[in-house]
């Protein structure tokens, strides 16, 4: 847990020395302050590495919507999944979980409905057209673990 102290004096170093951070580096730092459980840090270099014109990759926003999970911020775990398109990023059952765990806390029931039957309908197409390119997109019994428990939570059970 203590390697995000590390990642950051990494980053620091770097800037001290001149060495511009790259969507690697800042994508490592990201992801060892989730693992550290620092998820507004986490937020915080997302937030740095686009403004730093570094598209994120597959592993910073991945990060970054499983920092939102811990941090139970459901709204923007949906917005990195939206932008995550516009990246050319694939989403995969990993960043579907956290974003649907996100919003399990609060009973947010109908968003997580809606994102099963959006990854369910995505996974029939690939399906369909024999293509499994991306198998990684798909839902597992974790996702549907998290859509249940939000709907317990908002008492949805029709």
């Amino acid at each position: 847990e203590g390697r995000w102290l590390e990642a950051l004096a990494v980053l620091r170093e770097m800037s001290r020395t001149s060495v511009a951070a790259n969507v690697v580096s800042l994508s490592s730092a990201v992801a060892a302050c989730v693992r550290g459980v620092q998820w507004a840090q986490a937020l915080g270099l997302f937030s740095t590495m686009q403004a730093a014109q570094q598209d994120p990759n597959e592993v910073s926003c991945g990060a970054a919507v499983s920092a939102c999970e811990k941090g139970r911020r459901w709204s923007m775990a949906c917005v990195l999944l939206s932008e995550a398109k516009h990246w050319s990023i694939q989403q995969n059952v990993v960043m579907r979980n956290s974003a649907v765990s996100a919003r399990s806390p609060g009973g947010f029931w109908a968003p997580a409905l809606s994102m099963l039957a959006e990854a369910s309908q995505h996974r029939g197409q690939r399906q369909f057209s024999r293509k499994r390119s991306h198998p990684s997109a798909d839902v597992d019994v974790v996702t549907y673990g998290a859509v249940v428990s939000a709907s317990e939570k908002g008492r949805r059970w029709e």
